[in-house]
C-alpha cells in the first residue's frame, strides 16, 4: 500500500506576518507499485511486469503572509 506523509509548521513574525512551511511526500516507504503485467500469451515477456508507478516524490511549499 502507498503511504503518504505531510508535515507543516507555522512561524509567526508579529500579529499579521508569518511563514508556513509544508513538506509532503508520496510513497514514503518507496515500495514499487506495479501497474502493468504483460498478458499476451505469445509475447516473449508474458507474465512479466512491464510498468510501475512513479517512485517516491517529495514536495516543499513555503507560504509567506504579510
Amino acid at each position: 500500500k502507498d503511504v503518504d506523509l505531510s508535515l507543516s509548521k507555522d512561524i509567526r513574525f508579529g500579529a499579521d506576518r508569518g511563514l508556513n512551511v509544508r513538506v509532503a511526500a508520496t510513497n514514503v516507504l518507496n515500495t514499487p507499485q506495479f501497474s502493468l503485467i504483460d498478458a499476451v500469451v505469445n509475447s516473449p515477456t508474458f507474465g512479466r511486469v512491464i510498468g510501475v508507478l512513479p517512485m517516491r516524490a517529495v514536495q516543499v511549499v513555503l507560504r509567506v503572509r504579510f
